[in-house]
């Protein structure tokens, strides 16, 4: 659904989560979201972005449990994501 004043899409349809949304205190994620959207490789800088972030285990969270999610969330990259998810789904099923 689109904001009809601006055209806008809410932020919450567009992965952001409710939580980062409601801040009212400017997160990194926030001011600057391309520099969260970057290879694996390239992860370093976005990742030191995260490290002090109060949301960082809550947003880690959220994004451990959509793995459709690009980029760096909670400090994790999108392979360490799916890592954790694979390491946390072996001991289930065994």
């Amino acid at each position: 659904m689109s904001d009809w004043r601006t055209g806008a899409r809410p932020a919450v349809q567009l992965g952001v989560p409710a939580f980062a949304v409601e801040e009212r205190r400017p997160l990194p994620c926030r001011v600057d979201p391309e520099a969260f959207f970057v290879k694996d490789e390239h992860a370093g800088p976005a990742k030191w972005l995260c490290a002090p972030c109060a949301y960082r285990e809550p947003c880690a969270e959220y994004a451990i449990a959509d793995p459709t999610l690009d980029g760096v969330w909670g400090g994790l990259t999108r392979s360490e994501r799916r890592a954790l998810r694979r390491a946390t789904a072996a001991p289930a099923a065994a």
